[in-house]
């Protein structure tokens, strides 16, 4: 069993040389996986409000992802201040797993839950086939062992090593589990995109809007997967070129933050995507062999129509009638002052006594 000074000594010899390298994953790690805390509890909120149309198995699991990747952010504080706070200074921490072998059990809870709504859903769109939901439910639970292994191997070498946990992780068994985490999750999450992808592309029909949305749909299920499926890639390349190398703990701090963002951003894209579609009508062309656009072109014409008017006739109307003798009235009086005042019915005195005394305003007028 080895003892504390040894322990101490042999922490330093190994941490100190390379304090940038052994210490800056693990910082950066935990500012990632805050930082990832509070995107996830942004999108969270946005989706509880539309929660209630979710069936209860959904609610339920997307809860225990949030709740557990709560869960492995305050564990990651923990170990925040244990390593730099409370006992700074003191290397063999970094070498003791009484704090680090309870992140092997609590780093799959998050993905466990993200992975069994992933199941549901490929198992709804293959037509509920037994065949897709037991493979990939017995790939969840290896992930789920995995972890529980690992916790209960580093937790084991108190009694031999002194909690010493870079003799721990060499040993045959914990690799063992370490690779089984990473493949089984690895494996788990390719399948489930490659079943939901292929349910999500029978689903399209000769409706656009129908093929339309089930496409948009299906670039929604890569975009949520695909980083971390890349993370796990990325975690296996390490683990087999430089086993001992602390880049892997750097990822291993804040991918469960990848699972369950991934998860709320497929699930608040998919409300949008809803909400799209049902306000919207379909007026494409159904049963064609190659879909076209059902338009309706109107083709629109003027005519203008003209009439001949006849000018009115000149009546007894002695406005009207003088209106249209101004002209001819003034050209007359240039030639003859006198002809104007020989008209009749303006100077001649009538048999009624009616324009005997015809003011001059109204001879003004009149003209």
């Amino acid at each position: 069993m080895t003892s504390p000074t040894s322990l101490e000594a042999l922490a330093r010899a190994a941490i100190f040389p390379h304090k940038g390298e052994q210490l800056g994953p693990n910082l950066l790690g935990y500012f990632l996986d805050s930082l990832f805390l509070g995107f996830e509890f942004m999108l969270f909120a946005h989706w509880a409000a539309w929660s209630w149309k979710d069936r209860a198995l959904i609610r339920i699991l997307v809860c225990c992802s949030v709740v557990f990747s709560l869960a492995v952010s305050c564990f990651n504080l923990s170990c925040l201040l244990h390593l730099f706070g409370f006992n700074f200074g003191e290397y063999a921490n970094f070498f003791k797993a009484d704090y680090i072998a309870w992140f092997g059990v609590l780093s799959v809870l998050p993905t466990v839950s993200t992975q069994l709504f992933y199941i549901d859903r490929a198992y709804r769109l293959n037509g509920k086939s037994l065949l897709i939901a037991v493979p990939t439910f017995a790939l969840t639970l290896a992930t789920l062992a995995s972890g529980v292994g690992r916790t209960i191997i580093l937790l084991s070498t108190k009694v031999e090593t002194g909690y010493n946990v870079r003799v721990a992780v060499q040993q045959p068994t914990y690799e063992a589990m370490n690779y089984l985490w990473i493949i089984s999750t690895l494996l788990n999450e390719l399948t489930l995109a490659g079943l939901i992808v292929f349910g999500l592309t029978k689903s399209k029909s000769e409706w656009p809007q129908t093929s339309s949305t089930a496409q948009k749909a299906l670039f929604l299920t890569v975009e949520a997967q695909l980083p971390s499926a890349l993370i796990f890639l990325i975690l296996a390349l390490v683990r087999l070129i430089r086993p001992t190398s602390t880049v892997g703990t750097f990822f291993e701090h804040w991918h469960t933050k990848v699972f369950t963002l991934g998860l709320l951003v497929l699930l608040n894209s998919r409300f949008s995507l809803l909400k799209t579609s049902d306000g919207s009508e379909n007026t494409w062309n159904k049963g064609a062999s190659h879909l076209h656009q059902a338009t309706i072109n109107v083709l629109t014409e003027t005519y203008i129509e003209s009439s001949r008017v006849d000018p009115p006739k000149v009546g007894l109307n002695r406005d009207f009638a003088q209106r249209n003798s101004l002209d001819a009235i003034s050209e007359d009086e240039d030639k003859d002052p006198q002809g104007y005042n020989d008209l009749s019915y303006m100077q001649n005195d009538s048999s009624m006594g009616l324009t005997t005394n015809y003011p001059e305003d109204i001879k003004v007028v009149l003209r």
